[in-house]
C-alpha cells in the first residue's frame, strides 16, 4: 500500500511539473532551448531508465503545447534530436516517436526534415517489435505525414510504400488495422505501387475472411463489420490487385463456413466495381456453378442475397466493357443464366422463386440485360398463367414479373421506351383478372405487382389506373382477408399521392354514400345490387383517412367529414351511445387527417384554422342550448380539443393571435365569428350555474390557449383570470 501510495504521490508531482512547464512555455517565462538545457542531464544521462524519463517527459510537454508556434531553429534542434533518439534503446523509441508525432501534428516541420524523421524511423524502427501503442503512434504518424506532407513522402516515394509494407506486415491489433487499412487506401490513391503491388496485397489480404469476436470489455468499441467493411475497401482499392484478389475470393467462396461465402462474394461484389473484365473471364464459370447451387439451396438469407448482389455485379462489370472478347463472354454468360433459369413449369416448383430471383438480379444489372430478360422471361410467364391453375406458382410469376418491372423501372422512367410496353396488354388484363379471385394471398400479390405496373409513368391510361383504383377500393371495403385489406389500402393511400384527382372523382363519392348509409350497409361498388355484408363505419372512416396525401384530397374530404358530423347530430334514429360514438369516429378520422398533414407538410394549420375550426364551432355552438349529447360527450371533446391544439400549435404568431381573439371574444362576451348572429347570454359557460353541456366547453378554449406558441399574447388575459398578472 505504501509503494501504490508513493507511486500516485509521484505521478502527482510529474503531472504538476508537466503542467508548470508548459504554462511557463506558453506565457514564454520559459524558453523551449533553456526547458531543453534544464533537462539536459536527464536526455544525456548514461542510465538508460534517466533517458527514457527525460525523453517521455519531453514528448508529452511537446504534445500539450498545440497551438503554441514554435521558432524555425527550434523545431530544427526538436528534429535533430528526436531522430537520435530514434537511434537510442528501444525502450526509448516508442516516447521519440511519440515526440516525433507531436512535433509533425503541431508544427510547421520542414519537408526536408519531415523526409529525415521518416528516412531515420524507417532505417532505426522495426515497428513490429514495439508494443501496441508504440505501433498506434507510428501509424498516428504516417496518417499525419500523408495528410500534411504527401508531397514531401511523394519525393521518397517507392522507398515510403516498402517502409510502409514492412511497418503494417504482421499487425494484429484491430484498432491499429482499422488506421492501416484506411492509409492503404491513402497510399494506393496517392502512390506508384506498380513494385509493390503483390507485397500490399499480401499485408492486407492475409486478414481475409475477417475472424474477429471483440471482447465484452473492449474500451474502444471496435466490430467486426468495421473491420470487415474497411478491409473490403482496401481490396477494391486498385485494379492492380485484381491478378490476386479473385483467385482468394474463389478461394474462400468454396469454404464451409458461411460468413466466409457471404464475405468473400460481397468482396467480390466491391471489387468489381473497379477491376477490369479482363480479370473476371476466367472465373465466370466456377462463379456461376457456386452462385447458382448458393441460392436453388439455400441454406441462409444472407448467402443468397450476397450471391444475388454478386450476379448484378458480374453482369455490370461484364457489360460495361467495350472489348470485344468480353462483349463475346457476356452475351455467353447471359445465355448460361436464361437457360440454367427457365424453371418455371410445374415440374420444377422448388426452381421457380429462386430462378426469377436471379433474373431479377442480372436484369438490375443493366439496361441491355434487363431489356434482354424481359424480352426472354415475360412470354414464357405470360404463357405459364393460362397453363398452371395452382396458385402458388402463380405467385411466384407474379413475383417475379413484379421484380422484372422494378428492374425495367430502374432503367426506363418512360414507358416509351420500356420493354415491358410490348406486353403490357397481355399482363395487365391477366392481373386484373387475379383481383377477383378468392384467394387472397393471390391478390395480395396482384396489388403488389400492379402497383409496380402502376409506378412505369405512362404505361398505363388513366382509365386503367381509374379501373384498378375502383378494384382496390372493392377489395378495401368488401370485408376481405385482414392482410389484403391493409396492402390494398396502403395501394390506395400510394395512388392517391399519384392521382389525386381519380381518388376525388371516383373513390370520394363512393365513401361519402357508404358514410351517409344510416344503417351501416352499403351498396356493391360494382353493381347496383346491396352487398350482403354491410361496410362498418370505421373502415369508411380508415379508407378517407389513408387517401388524404395530397392537398387537393384533403379539401375535399374535410368538408364532408364535417357535413356527416352535422349529419349525426341531426339524426333521430340513433341511441345516445351510437350516436356518441360514431362522431367520436368521425372526429378521430378529421384529428388523423390534420395531424398527419401539417406534420408531413401537405397542407397548412392555415387552411385548417379558416376551413374546419369554424364549421366544427358552429356546429357545437348552435347545439349548445339543444342538449345534443352526442357532440359534447367527453370523449368527442377530447378529440375536438386535440384538433384545435394540433392546429393552434402550428399557426404563425399573428394567426394564432387572431384565432386566440376569436374564442376569448366568444367565451367571454357571447360574440362568435362562426355565427351569423350574436351566441345569446344563455350561453355562460364560465358560471358553475350554467348546464355541464356548455361549462365542459372550457377544456375547449385552454386546448386553444395553452397551444399558441409562448411569444403569442394571450388577449383579455386579466378578464380570463381576474386578478392575475401578466
Amino acid at each position: 500500500m505504501a509503494d501504490g501510495g508513493g507511486n500516485e504521490m509521484l505521478e502527482e508531482n510529474i503531472e504538476q511539473h508537466l503542467s508548470r512547464i508548459v504554462k511557463d512555455v506558453r506565457s514564454r517565462t520559459l524558453d523551449l532551448v533553456t526547458f531543453v538545457e534544464e533537462l539536459g542531464p536527464q536526455l544525456t544521462s548514461t542510465d538508460v531508465d534517466k533517458r527514457c524519463h527525460g525523453v517521455h517527459f519531453l514528448s508529452d510537454v511537446l504534445h500539450r503545447l498545440v497551438g503554441f508556434p514554435f521558432q524555425e531553429k527550434e523545431v530544427a534542434l526538436f528534429c535533430e534530436f528526436l531522430c537520435d533518439r530514434l537511434k537510442d534503446h528501444y525502450t526509448i523509441i516508442p516516447h521519440a516517436l511519440f515526440g516525433v508525432l507531436a512535433l509533425i501534428t503541431n508544427q510547421n516541420v520542414t519537408d526536408a526534415d519531415c523526409v529525415k524523421l521518416i528516412q531515420t524511423m524507417f532505417k532505426e524502427v522495426h515497428v513490429q517489435s514495439l508494443l501496441k501503442e508504440g505501433r498506434l503512434t507510428t501509424f498516428n504518424l504516417f496518417a499525419v505525414l500523408l495528410n500534411k506532407h504527401l508531397t514531401a513522402l511523394k519525393t521518397i516515394g517507392n522507398d515510403f510504400v516498402f517502409g510502409f509494407i514492412q511497418a503494417v506486415d504482421g499487425e494484429k491489433d484491430p484498432k491499429n488495422l482499422l488506421l492501416v487499412f484506411e492509409l492503404v487506401g491513402v497510399i494506393i490513391d496517392n502512390f506508384s505501387i506498380d513494385l509493390f503491388v503483390e507485397d500490399l496485397f499480401d499485408v492486407t489480404s492475409c486478414y481475409f475472411p475477417i475472424d474477429f469476436t471483440p471482447p465484452p470489455d473492449d474500451p474502444y468499441g471496435i466490430k467486426k463489420d468495421d473491420l470487415v467493411s474497411s478491409l473490403r475497401k482496401c481490396l477494391a482499392a486498385t485494379n492492380q490487385f485484381a491478378p490476386f484478389c479473385l483467385p482468394l475470393l474463389m478461394e474462400k467462396l468454396s469454404s464451409d463456413i458461411i460468413d466466409a461465402k457471404i464475405d468473400s462474394l460481397l468482396t467480390l461484389s466491391a471489387c468489381l466495381e473497379v477491376y477490369h473484365s479482363k480479370y473476371l473471364l476466367e472465373h465466370l464459370e466456377p462463379l456461376w456453378t457456386a452462385i447458382k447451387s448458393v441460392v436453388f439451396h439455400s441454406v441462409n438469407s444472407m448467402l443468397e442475397e450476397a450471391a444475388l448482389t454478386a450476379v448484378t455485379s458480374i453482369v455490370s462489370n461484364l457489360c460495361g466493357s467495350m472489348e470485344e472478347n468480353t462483349k463475346e463472354k457476356y452475351e455467353e454468360f447471359l445465355e448460361i443464366i436464361q437457360r440454367d433459369c427457365c424453371h418455371f413449369t410445374g415440374a420444377d416448383v422448388k426452381l421457380m422463386k429462386p430462378c426469377g430471383r436471379i433474373l431479377q438480379a442480372a436484369a438490375l444489372a443493366a439496361e441491355p440485360a434487363c431489356q434482354r430478360i424481359v424480352n426472354s422471361t415475360f412470354p414464357l410467364l405470360l404463357e405459364q398463367f393460362t397453363q398452371d391453375i395452382e396458385i402458388s406458382h402463380k405467385k411466384i410469376f407474379i413475383g417475379t414479373i413484379a421484380n422484372l418491372l422494378k428492374a425495367a423501372k430502374t432503367f426506363h422512367r418512360q414507358a416509351a421506351d420500356s420493354p415491358v410496353l410490348k406486353y403490357k396488354e397481355a399482363l395487365s388484363t391477366t392481373l386484373f383478372s387475379f383481383l377477383f379471385d378468392v384467394n387472397s394471398s393471390l391478390c395480395c400479390a396482384t396489388v403488389d405487382c400492379l402497383m409496380v405496373l402502376v409506378d412505369l409513368t405512362g404505361l398505363l391510361t388513366e382509365k386503367e389506373v381509374e379501373l384498378f383504383v375502383q378494384h382496390v377500393t372493392s377489395i378495401v371495403l368488401g370485408n376481405r382477408e385482414a392482410s389484403l385489406s391493409q396492402i390494398s389500402l396502403s395501394a390506395l393511400s400510394q395512388l392517391s399521392r399519384k392521382y389525386p384527382g381519380i381518388i376525388v372523382s371516383t373513390v370520394l363519392p363512393l365513401l361519402e354514400m357508404h358514410l351517409k348509409t344510416e344503417d351501416g350497409s352499403a351498396m356493391d361498388t360494382d353493381s347496383n345490387q346491396p352487398q350482403t355484408t354491410p361496410i362498418s363505419h370505421q373502415c369508411v372512416l380508415g379508407t378517407l383517412s389513408a387517401v388524404c396525401t395530397q392537398e387537393s384530397v384533403i379539401h375535399e374530404v374535410i368538408p364532408r367529414l364535417v357535413e356527416h358530423v352535422q349529419h349525426l347530430c341531426d339524426a333521430d334514429n340513433y341511441c345516445k351511445d351510437t350516436q356518441t360514438s360514431l362522431i367520436n369516429r368521425v372526429f378521430q378520422c378529421i384529428l388523423n387527417i390534420v395531424g398527419g398533414s401539417i406534420q408531413r407538410g401537405i397542407t397548412s394549420a392555415v387552411y385548417f384554422k379558416q376551413s374546419l375550426i369554424p364549421d366544427v364551432m358552429r356546429i357545437i355552438l348552435m347545439d349548445s342550448r339543444e342538449r345534443i349529447v352526442g357532440i359534447k360527450s367527453k370523449d368527442v371533446l377530447d378529440k375536438i380539443a386535440a384538433i384545435l391544439r394540433t392546429v393552434t400549435s402550428n399557426l404563425d404568431s399573428e394567426v394564432a393571435h387572431n384565432l386566440l381573439e376569436d374564442f376569448v371574444g366568444l367565451y367571454l362576451d357571447g360574440k362568435s365569428p362562426y355565427l351569423e348572429t350574436t351566441v345569446d347570454r344563455t350561453f355562460l359557460p364560465f358560471e358553475c350555474t350554467s348546464p355541464w353541456e356548455q361549462t365542459q366547453l372550457v377544456s375547449l378554449l385552454t386546448a386553444t390557449l395553452c397551444s399558441a406558441k409562448r411569444e403569442v399574447t394571450i388577449p383579455r388575459h386579466s378578464d380570463l383570470v381576474p386578478g392575475s398578472s401578466i
